[in-house]
């Protein structure tokens, strides 16, 4: 006589749901089960059927994962307003409405050991409830004796939900618990400028709040030449307002603006920069964006703020690059690029930190 198989009841996932395909919610041989989750803002991770079979062994099992199940993941890239219909068309920065770049993140820091001595600010990108994506010279501290090392936590405060610059207490704000500068970053010539902060707590997620995609590793040569992003920022738009802006004034917007911009082939990236007087070093781990003419926005931006671009496939928005410098003339003189981070070099790096599996 053949022993009745029952595989008994399914493990159960954070923020997911059990849904019983077979009559009475069996769970015995030959029944079938489905992972959903529960919220719009989760999706499963990996993209797969997420049908589950009680199998002869006594286990649920997929056909393509096996027993291990799946993960709800939160939902990334997704405003929760649409982008104006004549966006593509913008050339100069605009004001963003709020909850248009959701994943925009204002970074302060106070630290009397900076040099200079004085308040300073840049953007970031939230990439799940306690992370926040950005660039690492905007968090590291240049001593007196002229040793550069990361500020610490207690002096990093974070804003999420952020649209108008003068109405900071309405915006989500969270102290930092941990600091993690990319540990090949080399402050001379901003190789590797790309940092993490943790925040001290989780942050709801709801319309003005929403992480960010990060890309696929796969695309080592991403962001493609003469594609197009958009960069968002509070001092995009001010012909006298450097990348490293070291202080929330008047030369700010007070609302967040966003800029459409093309990339730069990156030969031309690195003939730009090897034809100017001082010795610019354009790596691999680094592209740029902006208009051969110049322009008052082709190299404005808050420090670490991202540079996103939508997926055709799926409509996400993706961070492929943070701003990271620009210069020596002008911002918005010929042929000065602002200068990113390729973050698709530093998936592996973010993976390991963040504490997913794999989203690609």
């Amino acid at each position: 006589m053949t022993r009745e198989v029952d595989c008994g009841n399914p493990g159960a996932i954070a923020m997911g749901e059990i849904n019983f395909k077979s009559p009475g919610n069996s769970t015995q041989f030959g029944s079938i089960i489905q992972y959903t989750c529960r919220d719009s803002m989760f999706h499963i991770y990996p993209k797969f059927n997420t049908t589950y079979t009680c199998g002869i062994n006594g286990e649920w099992t997929n056909s393509e994962l096996g027993t291990e199940t799946p993960t709800c993941l939160l939902a990334c890239g997704e405003p929760s307003q649409p982008f104006p219909a004549q966006f593509k068309r913008i050339v100069g920065g605009r004001s963003a409405v709020p909850g248009l770049f959701p994943w925009q993140v204002l970074l302060t820091v106070e630290d009397k050991s900076r040099v200079p001595e004085d308040r300073s600010f840049g953007s970031g990108a939230l990439l799940s409830e306690y992370w926040v994506l950005t660039a690492a010279h905007v968090l590291c501290s240049q001593r007196r004796d002229s040793t550069v090392v990361p500020v610490a936590p207690e002096h990093v405060h974070v804003y999420l939900g952020l649209h108008d610059i003068r109405a900071k207490d309405n915006a989500t704000n969270r102290s930092v618990e941990q600091i993690v500068i990319h540990p090949h970053f080399d402050l001379r010539n901003y190789n590797n400028d790309i940092a993490m902060v943790k925040l001290s707590q989780a942050v709801p997620i709801g319309d003005f709040v929403r992480p960010i995609c990060l890309p696929s590793p796969q695309g080592k040569d991403s962001p493609k030449a003469n594609t197009l992003g958009l960069v968002a920022g509070w001092g995009i738009s001010n012909p006298n307002t450097s990348l490293d802006t070291s202080a929330l004034s008047s030369d700010l917007d007070t609302v967040l603006q966003y800029v459409k911009l093309p990339v730069v082939s990156q030969e031309e990236c690195k003939a730009s920069y090897s034809s100017r007087n001082v010795n610019y070093n354009i790596t691999d781990n680094m592209f740029c964006a902006g208009f051969y003419e110049g322009g008052r926005d082709t190299c404005h931006g808050d420090s670490g703020g991202a540079f996103v671009m939508e997926e055709p496939e799926s409509g996400r928005w993706v961070a492929h690059g943070l701003v990271s410098w620009g210069g020596p003339q002008n911002c918005g003189s010929q042929r000065v690029y602002g200068v990113y981070t390729r973050v698709t070099n530093y998936i592996v790096w973010l993976q390991s930190h963040l504490g997913i599996g794999m989203w690609w």
